[in-house]
C-alpha cells in the first residue's frame, strides 16, 4: 500500500517551471491584446483581446472575439497545459500538441476579421504567449527527443505553417500579406542571406583551421588581434573597409569587375570574415591543448613524426569542438549579416531597414522572423557544440 502511494504521488508530481511558464502563458493570453485590426497598413488601428469573449462576465451572452465563443479554447488550453505540468508519459504528447497549438490560435485570430480587407497584427498578446508556449513544450520534448525526431517535428510544423498560408487560412494576417506582396524580394534575401553566410564561414575556417594547428602553440598573439577585431563595431567595420576597398577598386578595375567596391557585398563579406576568424581560431587551439599529453607522448614513443600526429591523433580529438565551431560561427554570422544591407550587401536586412523606412511593422516583423528562422534551421541540422575539458 506504500509503494502504491508512492507510485500516485510520483504519478502527479508538477514540474513548478513549466506550471510557472504556462500560467503567464495564460496570463498573457487573457490580460493583453492578441491582436490590432487596421483598414489598411498607416491607419490607426482597434486592439482585440482575447478574453472580449470568453473571460468577461458577459462572455455567454454577448458576441465574442470568434464565432463559436473563445471559451472552448481557453477551457481546453488550461486543462492541456494543467496535464503538461505533471511528470508523466502523457507530457511528451501534450507536449507536441502545446507546440502546435500557436497555429491554431492564429488560424483564430485571422477567422475573426469581418472582412477581407481588414489587416491584422498580432501584438504582445500573442507574441509573450507564442514564447511561453514553446518554451514549456520544448522543455518537455528536447530532453527526450533524438536529432533526427526533432528535425521532423521542425519539419512538421514548417509543414503546417506552409499550408495554412496556402489554403488561406491566415490571409487576413498582415504578416502573410507582407510575405505575399514581398515574395520575391524575401527569396531573393533569403538566398543572398545564405551565401553571405555560408561562403565568409567557410572561407574563414580554411584559414582559421589550419592556422590554429600551425600557431597553437604560439596562439597568444593571434588571438589577441582577433580579439581586437571583435571589439570592433560592426557598423564601424563596415566603414574602415570601405575606403581600403575603393582604392583597390580603383587601382586595379578588374578586382571592380569581379564586384569589389567601398560599399555593397565586398565590405560585408570581409567584415563577417573577420568577425568568423575567432571562434574558429580559438576552438581550435583550445581543442588541441584540452588533448591530453599522455596521448601525444604515446604517439612519439610509436615514433610518429609532426604530420603524422597531426592527422592521426590531434585532428580526430579536435573534430567534434570543430563541427560545433562551425555550427556556432554559421549562427553567429547568420544575425551579423543583418546589418550587410546598410551598406547594400543585401540579405533579409534589406526587408528589416525597407520596413523601417516605409512604417511598416509587419515588413520588419517578417525579416525578423526570416532570420530567426535561419539561425533554428541551422542549429537543428548542424551538429551542436562539443564542450572538452583540458585534460
Amino acid at each position: 500500500m506504500t509503494r502504491l502511494n508512492r507510485r500516485m504521488r510520483v504519478g502527479l508530481t508538477v514540474d513548478r517551471v513549466r506550471l510557472t511558464l504556462n500560467a503567464l502563458a495564460l496570463f498573457s493570453l487573457a490580460h493583453w491584446p492578441l491582436s490590432e485590426w487596421r483598414v489598411n497598413r498607416i491607419s490607426d488601428g482597434v486592439l482585440h483581446y482575447f478574453g472580449d469573449g470568453a473571460f468577461s462576465d458577459a462572455a455567454w451572452v454577448r458576441a465574442s472575439l470568434v464565432d463559436p465563443p473563445t471559451l472552448w479554447i481557453a477551457v481546453g488550453l488550461i486543462g492541456v497545459m494543467i496535464l503538461q505540468s505533471l511528470q508523466s508519459r502523457a507530457a511528451v504528447a501534450l507536449s507536441v500538441a502545446l507546440a502546435v497549438f500557436p497555429a491554431l490560435l492564429l488560424t483564430v485570430i485571422s477567422r475573426a476579421a469581418p472582412d477581407a480587407s481588414t489587416r491584422i497584427s498580432l501584438c504582445s498578446g500573442f507574441w509573450v504567449t507564442l514564447g511561453l508556449v514553446e518554451l514549456s513544450a520544448f522543455s518537455v520534448i528536447s530532453p527526450v527527443m533524438n536529432r533526427w525526431q526533432t528535425i521532423a517535428l521542425s519539419a512538421a510544423i514548417g509543414l503546417l505553417v506552409t499550408t495554412a498560408v496556402s489554403l488561406g487560412w491566415w490571409d487576413n494576417l498582415s504578416l502573410v500579406r507582407e510575405w505575399v506582396a514581398q515574395e520575391d524580394l524575401l527569396t531573393r534575401a533569403v538566398w543572398e542571406h545564405l551565401e553571405l553566410s555560408v561562403t565568409c564561414t567557410a572561407t574563414a575556417a580554411v584559414v582559421a583551421i589550419p592556422a590554429g594547428f600551425c600557431l597553437h602553440r604560439r596562439a597568444s598573439g593571434v588571438g589577441l588581434v582577433l580579439h581586437f577585431i571583435h571589439t570592433i563595431p560592426s557598423l564601424a567595420l563596415f566603414g574602415l573597409l570601405m575606403v581600403p576597398l575603393s582604392l583597390l577598386a580603383e587601382a586595379w578595375p578588374a578586382l571592380a569587375d569581379w564586384g569589389v567596391h567601398g560599399i555593397g557585398v565586398a565590405p560585408a563579406w570581409c567584415a563577417l570574415f573577420l568577425y568568423a576568424l575567432l571562434p574558429l581560431f580559438t576552438v581550435t587551439v583550445n581543442g588541441l591543448n584540452a588533448i591530453d599529453p599522455a596521448v601525444l607522448e604515446a604517439a612519439d614513443g610509436m615514433g610518429f613524426n609532426r604530420w603524422q600526429r597531426l592527422w592521426h591523433i590531434e585532428l580526430p580529438l579536435s573534430l567534434p569542438s570543430l563541427r560545433g565551431a562551425l555550427s556556432v560561427t554559421l549562427v553567429q554570422m547568420m544575425g551579423l549579416a543583418t546589418i550587410a544591407a546598410l551598406i547594400g550587401g543585401g540579405g533579409l536586412g534589406t526587408l528589416i531597414f525597407n520596413g523601417i523606412g516605409q512604417n511598416a511593422p509587419d515588413l520588419v516583423l517578417l525579416g525578423t522572423l526570416a532570420v530567426l528562422t535561419l539561425t533554428l534551421v541551422t542549429q537543428i541540422l548542424l551538429p551542436p557544440p562539443s564542450i572538452q575539458s583540458p585534460g
